[in-house]
């Protein structure tokens, strides 16, 4: 062969080379355009699975705080109920106490004035008086 055609042909294989790695550069940065991309598409999308799983945990922590808030009221509320209750009773009591007291007077004065007519009765004097505090 003439050495200008296999200057030619050299050339050309050159070309092709070339060529191949130019595609080859070209492919390898499209993958490493898609891989960016599909990573950062995956970063998203677990930003996003992470910001839904943080809204739901605050969803369930401010239900429970609201469980929590609820309970402690209904927990004061019967507190406070007992407390009422409890203030109630000693007025009961005491008014129980007073009504005892008022009855163990009325028989004690009955009691005297049985006392006084017997006695009256025994002196002989049939006029029964009663006594008046």
């Amino acid at each position: 062969m003439h050495p200008k055609v296999k200057f030619k042909q050299y050339n050309q294989r050159l070309i092709y080379l070339k060529r191949i790695q130019q595609r080859k550069k070209q492919i390898f940065l499209f993958l490493k355009w898609d891989v960016r991309n599909w990573l950062h598409r995956e970063k998203r999308k677990l930003f996003q699975l992470h910001q839904l799983i943080l809204s739901h945990k605050i969803i369930i922590q401010k239900q429970s705080h609201k469980q929590e808030y609820y309970k402690e009221e209904t927990d004061c509320n019967n507190r406070l109920k007992d407390l009422i209750a409890q203030e109630e009773r000693p007025q009961d009591d005491l008014a129980e106490l007073r009504r005892m007291i008022a009855q163990t007077e009325q028989y004690m004065v009955e009691y005297m004035d049985d006392m006084y007519r017997h006695f009256l009765q025994a002196q002989g004097k049939q006029k029964c008086s009663k006594i008046q505090i």
